[in-house]
């Protein structure tokens, strides 16, 4: 029976890689979150500005149009700022994909060793099963001849 001399590692090098496929499945998750949250905040920015445009062309007094240029500013800030946290989260993915790539490689690393070793294993079966049928056809020579007939 084949027993992986490194079966405990490559158990552990599998456990390592589900882990970072969870983790970037929730940074993945995160990103779209914020994704959306971006283009939320864009969505509503130009809304408003659409709303004030109309606005003035609807000759408007302009402490009203003043309340929306401030509300326009303030979303300006807040998308630089989801535009910001955007990226860290993109980054984090990034990072995330690089762990589940490592991971990846590692656990290929001892699937290969693993694959190797099972394969020297079968061989050395073979070997033996034919060192024991050769073995046992010379007994069978040799018993034919010392039998006389």
């Amino acid at each position: 029976m084949f027993h992986f001399r490194f079966d405990a590692a490559l158990r552990h090098r599998r456990f390592l890689e589900d882990q970072a496929k969870r983790e970037l499945a929730e940074a993945l998750r995160r990103e779209e979150a914020r994704r959306e949250e971006t283009a939320a905040a864009r969505s509503l920015r130009r809304e408003r500005r659409n709303e004030m445009d109309q606005l003035r062309l609807a000759g408007v007094h302009s402490g009203e149009i003043l309340q929306y240029q401030a509300f326009d500013e303030r979303m300006i800030r807040e998308i630089e700022q989801r535009k910001r946290i955007l990226a860290e989260a993109a980054g984090e993915t990034a990072r995330c994909r690089e762990s589940v790539l490592s991971a990846m490689k590692a656990r290929k690393m001892l699937e290969i060793l693993e694959d190797a070793d099972r394969r020297a294993h079968a061989e050395r079966l073979r070997k033996e099963e034919e060192k024991f049928i050769g073995d046992i056809a010379v007994g069978r020579h040799i018993r034919r001849q010392r039998t006389p007939r």
